[in-house]
């Protein structure tokens, strides 16, 4: 579907740390951003991911590209956080 609309996309398989494994390798190819999704929805997800940083956060923090961070469910913003 993306060929079709002009954009080139590669699919890689990484080892290792995540974050140190998608630095690298966004070096290596000269990447113009990072696309990761976000962790699984639900309260044990979030309370989770407040308290050890996802690959996502850790990305953001220290990469110097763009992170782009896919939703992989839709966001109740009206919904209360675990921690308010």
């Amino acid at each position: 579907m993306l060929a079709d609309r002009g954009v080139t996309w590669h699919f890689r398989y990484l080892a290792g740390s995540p974050q140190r494994a998608l630095t690298h390798l966004a070096r290596a190819v000269d990447a113009a951003a990072i696309v990761v999704a976000t962790r699984a929805p639900g309260p044990g997800a979030q309370v989770k991911e407040f308290f050890s940083e996802s690959v996502a956060v850790r990305l953001t923090h220290h990469q110097h590209r763009p992170v782009v961070v896919v939703p992989l469910s839709v966001v109740d913003w009206k919904a209360k956080a675990p921690w308010d």
